[in-house]
């Protein structure tokens, strides 16, 4: 199989987003996957729609998967938007919501990781997602169900009372609300999975998970730090959707050239 080609494309000098990029420029170094990094400005395009056609334009090439980097100028903070035009299969990030597109990173990331280290070895599984939205919540909730738990989602009208109760509960918890200290680990008997992406009032990266009682006795197994846990996960997931979407372009080639010959 030839090697897989992603194009990576950023807008603006976000030093979190440069770093991002980075990473996933030298992990798909690691494993064979050529990629490009499409760099521009916000000043380069005055609409959002000369925007989406330049992204479309990119995706049209000889290119196994596109994605748009995280976070964007307001101006042109829509996502879905911006690929719209772009195949569903090239859609690597999960991001546009279309039929076809690849399973969000994240989501299958942290799946790929509870299997392979076999987390919850129950016949009975629980699992709380704390969280609803397109990009987290529902992917992984699908995944879950798919895998065999059985799942809860709570959100932001559950009420905390609420939601620490069914995270005592759970075998496993999947935290992704963005809120710094949101949900006190200290009772919680279960995995937990730390998705949120916050900034302490020191400037220090921190999740949305803690423990308030630090001499308490807990048996919180708390596997994904932040950071250093869930984004590395996200970018294997990445990785591995890239592949599949060649590997999917090749299927079809071939396919192509049995019905001619």
């Amino acid at each position: 199989m030839r090697k897989p080609v992603l194009v990576i494309v950023q807008m603006g000098n976000v030093e979190a987003s440069n770093r991002y990029v980075r990473n996933k420029v030298k992990d798909a170094n690691e494993v064979g996957i050529d990629a490009v990094v499409a760099h521009f400005e916000e000043d380069d395009f005055e609409t959002i729609d000369q925007f989406k056609d330049k992204v479309t334009e990119l995706a049209l090439g000889c290119v196994d998967g596109i994605i748009v980097q995280l976070p964007l100028p307001e101006k042109f903070n829509d996502v879905q938007y911006l690929l719209k035009d772009v195949p569903a299969r090239l859609d690597v990030d999960g991001l546009s919501g279309k039929p076809g597109a690849q399973t969000p990173c994240t989501p299958l990331g942290m799946m790929t990781f509870i299997n392979d280290k076999h987390l919850v070895e129950k016949p009975y599984k629980r699992a709380l997602v704390i969280v609803r939205s397109e990009l987290v919540g529902r992917p992984m909730a699908k995944l879950l169900l798919d895998n065999d738990y059985t799942v809860t989602i709570a959100h932001s009208k559950t009420g905390m009372y609420t939601i620490q109760h069914l995270a005592q509960e759970a075998d496993l918890v999947v935290c992704a609300v963005g809120r710094e200290k949101f949900l006190d680990c200290t009772h919680v008997n279960g995995i937990v999975m730390d998705v949120g992406i916050n900034f302490d009032a020191d400037g220090k990266m921190c999740g949305d998970c803690y423990i308030a009682d630090p001499e308490a006795k807990t048996t919180v197994d708390l596997r994904t730090p932040v950071p250093g846990g869930v984004g590395l996960l996200t970018r294997c997931a990445l990785m591995e959707n890239t592949v599949r979407s060649c590997e999917q372009f090749e299927e079809e080639m071939r396919s192509v050239k049995y019905e001619i010959t």
